[in-house]
């Protein structure tokens, strides 16, 4: 009878058990929903401080309660348990946190100084309702402001050849052009076969060859453009990089944190993977001499 009764004072009444259960999913899940309702002000201060430290507790108390009374639970009760509540803290670090700037950083390339035979303002999606977005946005005023300066005769805008949601790319970046006040002469929108950055240079590569050009100033945001110079690069463009942020702009490149770590994690597999599959190769460093 002692081992019994040892047995049950470890694993305490099966509802209280299963109720710290339902406490730590809720607790977990809590921070995965509260931090982006806290207001700005809280968020670059204290308040996200004591958000983190709140879900380290949630940890905290779990192993506790659960080292020495989670006999009586199942191994996947348990995991559950502790999953949501890590899960909470990681979510609200990467809200928070500078997480994504760390991750961007490396991916950063020094824009180059020079001329070139023409602009190339990479694709970036549309919004939920069709507009530009974010990223989208950047880019084009950002290639805008280098062809008003001078740096290549020929602005190219590329759009993504079809979109799930109807949406219609080019006629969006069309649209965006001409209230920039672009003349069609000297700006193109390349749309047909754009799918991914790698059918981005290899369109945009064969455009610029029928027309004996080579040299582009390649415009995207800070996290893509060390993949896609490379890309450029393999698809036998002489690229000077242009990107929209550089590292002290790095935060700029995404509308939250949170899509900036995405963007980052996204860019990092990118890479792998382009370079598991032989789309990339090393440019030459160019020499900025103004032409």
């Amino acid at each position: 009878m002692e081992p019994n009764q040892t047995r049950t004072t470890q694993g305490g009444d099966p509802g209280e058990r299963w109720w710290e259960l339902v406490a730590a999913v809720v607790a977990g899940l809590a921070l995965v929903v509260v931090p982006p309702q806290v207001p700005l002000r809280w968020q670059r201060g204290v308040g996200t401080a004591w958000v983190i430290l709140a879900g380290l507790a949630v940890i905290a108390w779990t192993r506790h309660r659960w080292m020495g009374r989670g006999a009586g639970l199942p191994a996947w009760a348990r995991a559950v348990g502790r999953a949501c509540a890590v899960a909470g803290v990681i979510w609200c670090a990467c809200l928070h946190l500078p997480v994504g700037p760390w991750l961007a950083r490396p991916l950063l390339v020094p824009p180059a100084s020079g001329s070139a035979d023409a602009i190339v303002v990479l694709a970036a999606g549309l919004g939920e309702g069709g507009q530009p977005s974010f990223s989208a946005l950047q880019r084009i005023l950002h290639g805008t402001e280098l062809w008003r300066e001078g740096r290549a005769p020929l602005l190219i805008l590329t759009a993504a050849e079809r979109d799930e949601r109807g949406y219609d790319h080019r006629a969006v970046t069309a649209s965006l052009a001409a209230f920039l006040g672009l003349p069609p002469d000297r700006c193109v929108i390349i749309h047909e076969g754009i799918l991914t950055t790698r059918t981005e240079a290899q369109v945009i590569g064969r455009f610029l060859k029928e027309r004996g050009l080579h040299r582009i100033l390649l415009v995207t945001n800070g996290p893509h453009i060390r993949r896609a110079a490379l890309v450029f690069a393999a698809a036998g463009l002489e690229v000077l990089p242009a990107p929209v942020q550089d590292d002290r702009t790095i935060e700029s490149a995404n509308e939250t944190r949170l899509g900036l770590t995405n963007s980052a994690i996204h860019e990092w597999v990118g890479l792998l993977w382009y370079w598991v599959r032989g789309d990339l190769v090393t440019p030459p460093t160019p020499e900025p001499t103004p032409r």
